[in-house]
């Protein structure tokens, strides 16, 4: 029993399993070093050439991934070591008690109950004493064992990884995935998760575009691995997916996704069979194959024979319900390793040609005489074809930037009028997951990205008239009145993408008044000529600008939260004057708020004045919009605000919040103009035409005089920030 354990325990036997282990190392390393000179030597000589620095490559990347294996094995014979020490300690204490109790004449029980006779205190604090030494070592014992149970349990994944055991035990791995995959072993599977695994250094550099070097014997398993599924369709591939365990389903997803990364790479190169690193053409054949097939869309003519000969045309989608799997398993995979694969990327160009072929029939009043047809079926072409595509993949912002980006630089613009103004089954709710950016804070990761795609967007939509190239670019483009759809502006087409678009532009609020970005956060206001899109005339009118808060307009909710965020950021600006306005820059901060305020006001006209000639309803819808936005910046004061059927989490910053309360209804008044009535139906500034030049010299003079009031206030209460 207890006594029995004490008297035989020997921790000494971990000595023994340490030096074990350290002799396996030894000689693993010892087999490998020989595998390294005898593949640089030919009969005892040196051999040179590709072949030679290939083989060399290889056997030397071998050997560095058997000494991480022998580290490995060190270190747990050096916890081992030190284990038998830990239990050595308390056990020879309690051998020593045992002893005493012997010299003394006194019994132990198999309990460890200590019996005889003499000194009655002396006999009970025996038993205390022995009591304790015995739990000692069984918790010294004991958490010896956890702690090598954890390092073994790391040993063997690393000794059984997908990493470690190459190309060939991918291709049997593979083999038994794609014949029998509900029956593959804990060992296969486990190697399937190892090979589609990145630690956490190697998901960061991943995220951050940044190359991510893995040993040459994953990149050789993951290479099998797909080789494996070359014959298979999307559909049978995904039929094995759902035969695995969850866990294993998204390692295989994730291999897909690594395989297919450009920066995903190895240190050696030059070995014919293992590939230097991912892209599109590792990824299974029939994959590959059926997202770049070359018909993908087919135009083409029919002409009927007899007396009328009507010439009708033919719009032909093909692979489509292929590349929605594809789209499906590239979703499925961890979001932390989607980060500009090729995978990725090939299922964005696929959606963006699907959808450009819908858009070019469903706004054309002669698309009537054209048939539609999808894998050979006839459809309407604006039935829901490409919103989970866009859905699958949109949060890869690596990819999404190559998609709205052309190779010059500039905006897709032939995607951002297709996305746009296409008629989505789910109002835009699918696309707008290529526009949303989790919390939307500039700083975070994916910060630079969020800028380079947005700033995208806002030149797009900034413009004007569409480019020439652009399928009925001739004509002025309407953001209000899209073709075919009953005269319905984006916003009512497409509320919940419009909706993110203004959410995911709020940061660059302030951006959208200067002419020039010093910044390089990837927000660009200005080409390589030193030409705005925020002010393209340089006169100061921001007709740019403007035309992006008339965008937001077009839908009520996008509108009051991007012109609340104006208003926010005008009130922050005016506050910048009122700390201190003798500084020498003073003036350009009641410039800027100024300029953020007239914006509202001349976006909200256009939007408006697309609709109605009637400038009473023009004033009044204006006022009421205004009116909101203000208000919803005031619920905003610590805590989410209501606006249509979205709460928004607008926070006012504490400096705002104090001008707010302490401006009243006169700082109201200033901002969003009087109600219009029968002689006053103005909608206040106007961010454009210069006949309201002294509008806004009045408007400034009034809200300093506000601003310096407030300041005042502030200074008294002893509340200034």
């Amino acid at each position: 029993m207890l006594l029995a354990w004490l008297r035989k325990v020997n921790p000494q036997i971990l000595e023994q399993y340490a030096a074990e282990w350290e002799q396996i190392g030894t000689g693993l390393e010892g087999v490998y070093q020989k595998y390294v000179d005898d593949v640089s030597k030919v009969n005892g000589q040196y051999w040179e050439g590709q072949a030679a620095d290939a083989a060399h490559n290889r056997a030397s990347g071998d050997l560095k991934t058997v000494q991480a294996l022998v580290d490995k094995l060190n270190g747990m014979a050096a916890q081992a070591r030190t284990g038998a020490s830990l239990i050595s300690e308390p056990l020879r204490k309690a051998r020593g008690l045992l002893d005493e109790c012997h010299n003394k004449g006194w019994s132990v029980t198999p309990m460890l109950a200590v019996i005889g006779s003499g000194d009655v205190h002396a006999l009970a604090q025996m038993n205390k004493d022995l009591t304790a030494a015995y739990n000692a070592v069984v918790a010294a014992d004991l958490a010896v064992y956890d702690a090598l149970q954890l390092t073994r349990s790391s040993l063997s994944v690393a000794f059984t990884s997908g990493a470690s055991l190459g190309g060939e035990q991918g291709k049997n791995d593979g083999k038994h995935l794609v014949t029998d995959p509900s029956h593959m072993t804990d060992a296969e599977l486990q190697r399937l998760i190892d090979a589609g695994t990145l630690t956490d250094d190697q998901l960061t550099a991943l995220h951050n575009g940044d190359t991510v070097n893995i040993p040459v014997s994953q990149m050789d398993y993951l290479n099998q691995l797909s080789r494996s599924l070359d014959d298979k369709s999307p559909a049978e591939i995904q039929a094995i997916l759902d035969k695995l365990p969850p866990n294993a389903q998204k390692a295989l997803e994730n291999s897909l996704q690594l395989v297919s990364t450009p920066t995903v790479t190895t240190a050696i190169k030059g070995d014919p069979s293992i590939p230097d690193h991912g892209g599109q053409n590792l990824l299974p054949k029939k994959i590959e194959q059926s997202l770049t097939r070359p018909d993908l869309v087919d135009f083409g003519w029919n002409t009927a024979g007899g007396l009328s000969n009507v010439t009708t045309g033919e719009v032909k989608l093909n692979g489509v319900k292929d590349n929605q799997i594809i789209a499906k398993i590239a979703g499925g995979s961890d979001p932390r390793y989607r980060a500009g694969s090729d995978l990725d990327k090939q299922v964005l160009n696929v959606g963006a040609k699907y959808l450009d072929a819908q858009v070019s029939l469903e706004q054309k009043p002669e698309n009537k005489l054209t048939s539609f047809t999808v894998d050979g079926v006839g459809q309407d072409p604006r039935a829901a074809l490409t919103e989970g595509m866009f859905n699958a993949v949109g949060d890869d912002k690596a990819a999404v930037q190559s998609l709205v980006i052309d190779a010059s630089g500039k905006p897709n613009e032939q995607f951002y009028k297709d996305v746009l103004t296409h008629q989505w089954t789910d109002g835009g709710d699918g696309a707008s997951k290529l526009f949303s950016f989790g919390n939307n804070e500039p700083g975070s990761v994916d910060a630079h990205r969020q800028a380079t795609i947005m700033s995208s967007f806002a030149e797009f939509v900034s413009s004007d008239d569409a480019p020439s190239h652009i399928a009925g670019g001739n004509d002025k483009w309407h953001l209000y009145d899209i073709p075919e759809t009953d005269h319905k502006t984006v916003g009512d087409l497409n509320p919940k993408l419009v909706q993110t678009l203004s959410t995911s532009m709020t940061p660059y609020i302030d951006d959208l008044t200067n002419p020039t970005h010093p910044t390089n956060d990837g927000f660009k206001v200005t080409d390589a000529n030193g030409r705005s899109w925020t002010d393209p005339s340089g006169n100061n009118t921001f007709t740019g600008s403007k035309n992006i808060f008339s965008f937001m307009d077009t839908n009520d909710v996008a509108g009051q939260k991007f012109n609340a965020a104006a208003i926010e950021a005008s009130l922050q600006q005016e506050i910048n004057y009122g700390q201190d306005p003798n500084d020498a820059h003073a003036r350009g901060h009641l410039v800027d708020a100024g300029r953020l305020q007239g914006l509202v006001d001349a976006g909200l006209r256009d939007e408006i004045s697309a609709h109605t000639t009637d400038t009473g309803k023009v004033a009044q819808d204006a006022y009421n919009q205004k009116k909101y936005a203000y208000e919803a910046v005031t619920r905003g004061l610590g805590y989410s605000a209501p606006i249509g059927d979205l709460t928004v989490k607008t926070v006012t910053g504490d400096q705002v919040g104090k001008l707010i309360t302490l401006g009243g209804d006169p700082l109201k008044n200033a901002i969003i103009g009087p109600a219009p009535s029968a002689v006053n139906n103005n909608i206040g500034l106007s961010a454009c035409p210069p006949t309201d030049h002294f509008r806004w010299r009045a408007r400034r003079r009034d809200m300093r005089m506000i601003i310096d009031q407030v300041t005042m206030a502030s200074w008294c209460s002893g509340s200034r920030s």
